[in-house]
């Protein structure tokens, strides 16, 4: 199986297009530059290619970079929805349901789906 880059490469080639340059993103990231500096290195060495280049304004794309940065975030995009889908999904039995409908539905078919609702999330507290 091929190398991957790993997720911190991929958050620090985005904060280096971000911000410009590789001093401002590691001051972004809470990182040295030295260390972004080498994850960057690392990250061109595992894809056999060079991503960023020095401009006069600071780091600017390669050819390669703009090939591959549109990748990088719909990759740590949906990275980061499949996380929110998980906690949500972890937590759906838990909280609170309220809301408010007049008598009719109230009394005809709110029963049934309060019941099946409790059933499915037994933690969840209803108020209406």
């Amino acid at each position: 199986m091929k190398e991957l880059p790993k997720i911190n490469q991929l958050r620090n080639f985005q904060a280096i297009i971000r911000y410009g340059s590789i001093r401002t993103a590691s001051q972004a990231l809470f990182q040295t530059q030295p260390a972004m500096t080498r994850s960057i290195q690392e990250l061109e060495r595992i894809l056999g290619v060079t991503l960023l280049a020095r401009g006069p304004q600071g780091m600017v794309l390669t050819k390669m970079g703009h090939i591959f940065e549109p990748r990088v975030d719909m990759l740590l995009n949906d990275l980061e929805r499949a996380v929110d889908e998980l906690h949500q999904a972890s937590q759906m039995s838990q909280g609170s349901v309220v809301f408010d409908c007049s008598h009719l539905p109230a009394f005809s078919i709110m029963p049934a789906l309060i019941n099946k609702f409790q059933k499915e999330h037994p933690t969840a507290t209803i108020t209406i």
